[in-house]
């Protein structure tokens, strides 16, 4: 049986778009205190911003409502 290309995405691959989102976060938040700290975080927090928009996205389109 092949891929159905119109939900390509099994629930593993939610559990692991969710852990990117909670890992992100994390990151999110400790460059936030570095850069309290005085420390340059600025291409890191938009970096990871950018990527939890982007999981956020495929999970709202693949999983509405989870």
């Amino acid at each position: 049986m092949g891929v159905d290309l119109m939900n390509p995405l099994s629930l593993d691959d939610l559990s692991k778009i969710e852990e990117g989102i909670r890992e992100g976060e994390v990151v999110i938040a400790a460059a936030e205190k570095a850069s309290r700290a005085g420390v340059d975080v600025t291409g890191i927090v938009a970096s990871a911003e950018e990527t939890l928009k982007g999981l956020r996205q495929i999970k709202q389109v693949y999983f509405p409502n989870q």
